[in-house]
């Protein structure tokens, strides 16, 4: 049987024996398998834990990090570090992970978050952000950032659409018709909005990225990796 570090047994068919689809799945398993199946997964979890671990840490070492011991030992440092690591070891993505250890780095570390209640809100934010939503939002920013800047954000997110849509369909698999929506629910998290215009001709539907999210980006984006590319149609 696995034991915690408390030394206690850990037993996932009795701690989930009220779970019905465990008992549906345990009275399928012949006798005295149910324990070796406790013991496959508590410890494909814990290898599944380690190696999460290991790339956070190894990013989080990556360049100089000025830890000191007044840091360490403060309750705000010890809060963000329990709560992006969490956070992290629930995301399934190496580059999240990678993401998480950045902003821990940048924003706990370095100070580049405004406060404690500023830096859980950036922690949030990453949680419920998907990874597949970041590269849109580069991806989006990269062909805006191809755009005039004298020109009204209508005109300029209009004019990036078009190219911006076909590399979101090649890169990411999400479909013309689907783009508007796509990216209107990553208005939830304040790194985008949609515009909102009364002229003559605009139907709606394409957006712009938000001062919050040059900040965001700042705090997690790899800075020795290119941004997405924009591929044939820049």
């Amino acid at each position: 049987m696995t034991k915690d570090k408390q030394g206690r047994e850990i037993s996932l068919t009795v701690d989930l024996a009220e779970n019905p689809i465990i008992r549906g799945l345990m009275q399928l398993i012949p006798a005295g398998i149910g324990s070796a199946l406790d013991v496959m997964i508590v410890d494909s979890a814990e290898r599944i834990k380690k190696e999460r671990a290991r790339v956070f840490f190894d990013e989080l070492g990556a360049g100089q990090v000025a830890l000191t011991e007044e840091l360490v030992q403060s309750d705000d440092f010890i809060h963000a570090l329990d709560s992006t690591m969490r956070a992290a070891f629930r995301t399934r993505r190496a580059e999240k992970i990678r993401m998480f250890a950045r902003l821990l780095k940048r924003g706990a570390i370095d100070g580049g978050a405004g406060s404690t209640d500023d830096y859980e809100e950036m922690v949030g934010l990453l949680d419920e952000l998907s990874y597949r939503e970041w590269q849109a939002l580069l991806l989006f920013q990269g062909f805006l950032d191809s755009t005039p800047v004298y020109l009204t954000p209508l005109h300029r997110a209009t004019h990036a659409w078009m190219q911006f849509t076909a590399e979101l369909r090649a890169q990411l698999g999400v479909d013309d018709s689907e783009a508007s929506s796509f990216m209107n629910r990553i208005a939830r998290t304040g790194l985008y909005n949609e515009i909102i215009d009364s002229s003559v001709g605009y139907q709606g539907g394409v957006g712009m990225t938000t001062p919050r999210f040059a900040r965001f980006r700042h705090l997690v984006e790899d800075l020795g990796q290119a941004p997405p590319s924009m591929g044939a149609c820049s």
